[in-house]
């Protein structure tokens, strides 16, 4: 079986302290299972939304894609 860790979650946009770190990998290496998954998304779920948000929300979705393909 395998553990997930959201990054996201535990430290927001970035990791800004060695003593944050180090507190995660001791997480880390006292972790039961075998396989360990790093996950540096974060996830979103979005439920009761009617069709007219839903699309407001695809529109932005495409648009921060488009902005990050430009980032350099």
């Amino acid at each position: 079986m395998q553990k997930v860790f959201f990054l996201a979650d535990r430290f927001g946009n970035q990791i800004v302290t060695r003593n944050s770190m180090k507190f995660f990998l001791d997480k880390l290496s006292s972790a039961s299972s075998k396989q360990i998954v790093l996950d540096f998304k974060k996830r979103i779920t979005e439920v009761n939304m009617n069709n007219e948000v839903r699309m407001m929300f695809k529109l932005v979705s495409l648009q921060y894609k488009r902005n990050l393909s430009l980032a350099v």
